[in-house]
C-alpha cells in the first residue's frame, strides 16, 4: 500500500508524517557518517579508502 492508496485521510496524514520521519533519520545517519569520516579520517581520506586501524 503506499500512502495515497491509504483508505482514510487520517492514515495518509499518519502514513506522510512516518514517511517525513524515516527521511530526516537517514538524513541525520548521513551526517553521522560524514562526522566519524572527519575524526577518523582528518586527512582528507574516507573510509571507503582506509579503516580507522590503517588510517593511523
Amino acid at each position: 500500500m503506499t500512502i495515497e492508496d491509504a483508505p482514510l485521510p487520517e492514515l495518509r496524514a499518519l502514513l506522510r508524517l512516518a514517511d517525513q520521519h524515516v527521511a530526516d533519520a537517514a538524513e541525520l545517519l548521513g551526517e553521522a557518517v560524514e562526522l566519524r569520516d572527519r575524526v577518523l579520517f582528518p586527512i582528507g581520506r574516507k573510509s571507503e579508502d582506509k579503516t580507522p586501524e590503517t588510517a593511523r
